[in-house]
């Protein structure tokens, strides 16, 4: 007879089995998701913030940030929807406070004289 000198294996181990990997690439034919493109117009937020200068009434703000609302959409090759409407009513705004303020002074000097 021949001596066995090999060690006992141990039992294995109950381990759950590794989940294979999903493979994520697309089967041919499929169509590839892909995320939305965010917006690439970069003066869209400061013509926002024109629109709100120019309803409140701060209209020489709203023509400065609408101007360069528009030179950024311009730059940028986008559209300059927001910076157009936002010069014209800004600069139709700015002529109107200055007309208020230049009656008021005019009042106020014929007032004075009488």
């Amino acid at each position: 007879m021949t001596k066995d000198n090999s060690q006992p294996v141990p039992p294995p181990v109950n381990q759950p089995a590794a989940a294979p990997q999903p493979n994520y690439q697309p089967q041919p034919g499929q169509p590839v998701y892909q995320q939305p493109a965010s917006p690439s117009n970069p003066g869209e937020t400061m013509g926002i913030v024109a629109l709100i200068m120019n309803f409140l009434g701060i209209s020489l703000v709203g023509l400065i940030l609408g101007i360069v609302s528009y030179n950024q959409s311009k730059k940028a090759g986008a559209g300059t929807a927001f910076g157009i409407i936002n010069i014209i009513w800004g600069a139709i705004g700015t002529f109107a406070w200055i007309s208020i303020i230049f009656l008021f002074i005019v009042g106020l000097i014929l007032s004075g004289t009488s």
